[in-house]
């Protein structure tokens, strides 16, 4: 019997083998034959058969995926669906849909600036350096700066003193307010270290100081608020922070760290004596030990945090360079221990003139007016720069567009990877330049004309870049390392040759006892009873065939009468 079986086994294969060859021989008539024959025998072809390869749904080998592809093929036991079997190629199209492209990275990292800062790299370059011992210097003036966000709502102190930013009450991030950062609120006047609550004198711009940051708030104490003692004290705690207004704009700047502070939150900047102090400013990064060992879908490396961090560095000490406010104050250690902090002035708070011109209307002959009030009588140099807000740069260039003469005046310059307009007159050559910084601080439609070559940069501790390994030392134990920057320095003006241009009538937010002369753009001198003594004005036309435009006039007041007399420049200077 088993002989019989074994013998019919062998003949229904060899019969199925001979069908094969029939049916690439005749183009498959063959197997259709051939496909009723089975190990039993042959089997009937009818609807009813469950191996009907007329279902859809069965026969085939395939079975419908969770989503109803029929074309999809099942992993081994029919779990999960495997590759998408449409179409009858190899295909990048297969392979993405098949979850087996791979994500493909740009290797070189685009490193993007969003603010240039004129300023601070000019001070570096061309400004007088010295280096001091101190945290505070007598100087002795000489001659005639995305990390902001503004209030929703107004903002009052609590009650001791301190103010509270929060999402409710600010629109910004509140990351760049880290500790030890200072906050400028130029809107908002600040107060002068000589007063006491019974003797207030308004100085410059408001400046906060952060003691804390949970990450949904941040606690801040004027650094130059409302005292609330009736004798002078180096303690923020006696200092209540004024009142600031909805939709006031608060920016960054730089961090101020005490005498001997390393640690801060990581990042992901005439002759008269006068006491100056520079700012000990910096950043950390922190990266573990693990973190270049990554394999990354894009290749960051600690440089990269570096130079990010760099980047926004930069556009805080740009800040601070322009409206940073003098001060000094004491701060509590981990340890306990009490330690000095001191802030610097920034240039804003050192001018010394102001010019007012017709807004839409600046001329050739006002910057022969400016050239003359910043190079005549005690200006040491003959060259200047003019750092720009966006609004007065189009007025600049505007002015250049109006006619032939403005092109002849007019000379691109590139220098130190700066772009200058370079406009040269009889008394000296300006320099204009745009800084973003003075935009962000709300000085869009202002020039500022300094004397970088004639100031001084104090530095008591040169830019120190440091690594230190954390899992060594004390304080918190990590295999990580955190890299520390460090600087302490301030720019003085040292003459009084400073100017900040703006249109007729706007306020310059600078307190008037901080300007030694205000000259005000007009092509008609005004009328005796609209002039004050003293009043200074630049003529942009000829006037009464005696006043002549580009030239500056003087008004002295007497006995109802006026005379007009040419400026140029200080009578007397302050010993």
């Amino acid at each position: 019997m088993r002989r019989m079986r074994k013998f019919f086994e062998n003949k229904t294969m060899a019969a199925q083998f001979l069908l094969i060859v029939l049916a690439v021989m005749t183009g498959g008539v063959g197997m259709a034959a051939g496909a009723t024959i089975g190990a039993e025998g042959p089997d009937p072809v009818g609807k009813d058969d469950p191996h009907d390869p007329a279902d859809p749904d069965v026969g085939t080998g395939q079975r419908p995926d969770a989503d109803g592809n029929k074309d999809a093929r099942p992993a081994p036991g029919d779990t999960t669906a495997g590759q998408n079997l449409d179409g009858t190629q190899a295909s990048s199209t297969q392979a993405r849909q098949g979850g087996l492209e791979e994500e493909e990275w740009d290797s070189e990292i685009t490193k993007f600036q969003p603010f240039r800062n004129p300023l601070l790299a000019l001070a570096r370059q061309v400004t007088r350096k010295v280096n001091i011992s101190n945290w505070t210097v007598n100087h002795g003036r000489v001659g005639g700066e995305t990390l902001d966000g503004r209030t929703k709502a107004k903002i009052t102190a609590e009650t001791d003193g301190s103010i509270k930013l929060t999402a409710t009450n600010f629109r910004g991030s509140l990351k760049p307010f880290y500790k030890c950062s200072t906050l400028l609120v130029p809107s908002v006047a600040g107060y002068s270290r000589s007063s006491t609550s019974t003797n207030l004198v308004k100085e410059g711009g408001l400046m906060l100081y952060v003691v804390e940051n949970t990450g949904t708030s941040v606690t801040c104490r004027a650094v130059n608020g409302i005292p609330t003692d009736d004798v002078i004290q180096d303690d923020l705690d006696s200092k209540k922070c004024p009142e600031i207004p909805a939709d006031t704009y608060i920016c960054a700047a730089s961090t101020a760290m005490s005498e001997s502070q390393l640690l801060l939150t990581p990042e992901n900047y005439q002759p008269r004596k006068e006491v100056f102090y520079v700012q000990k400013k910096g950043f950390n990064i922190v990266f573990t030990d693990d973190y270049e060992k990554t394999k990354k879908k894009q290749p960051l490396k600690v440089a990269d945090l570096k130079a990010d961090s760099v980047y926004k560095y930069n556009m805080r000490a740009n800040r601070t360079y322009w409206a940073g406010v003098q001060g000094k104050f004491q701060v509590r250690n981990q340890d306990g221990s009490m330690e000095d902090v001191f802030t610097t002035k920034g240039i804003l708070w050192q001018l010394t003139n102001s010019y007012e011109y017709e807004k839409g209307k600046l001329t050739l002959a006002d910057l022969v007016a400016i050239s003359k009030l910043q190079f005549t009588t005690f200006s040491q140099t003959d060259s200047a720069y003019v750092f720009c807000g966006k609004d007065a740069m189009e007025e600049l260039l505007n002015l250049q567009m109006t006619g032939t003469t403005r092109i002849i005046n007019f000379e691109d310059v590139k220098d130190m990877e700066l772009d200058f307009k370079r406009f040269k007159s009889t008394y000296g050559t300006l320099n204009f330049i745009w800084d973003q910084g003075l935009d962000s601080l709300g000085y869009k439609d202002a020039m500022v004309v300094v004397d970088l070559k004639g100031a001084t940069r104090y530095v008591k501790m040169g830019q120190k870049d440091q690594t230190n390994d954390m899992s060594k030392g004390a304080g918190e134990i990590r295999e990580a390392k955190r890299y520390i920057r460090t600087e302490a320095d301030g720019i003085a003006l040292r003459g009084y040759n400073s100017i900040i241009v703006l249109p007729t009538g706007r306020a310059s937010g600078l307190p008037e006892s901080q300007m030694r002369s205000k000259v005000i753009s007009s092509p008609v001198l005004p009328a005796k009873e609209a002039t004050t003594d003293k009043m200074i004005v630049a003529l942009t036309a000829d006037y009464k065939d005696t006043y002549k435009k580009g030239h500056a006039y003087q008004a002295t007041v007497s006995s109802g009468n006026v005379t007009w007399n040419e400026y140029t420049g200080y009578t007397s200077v302050i010993m």
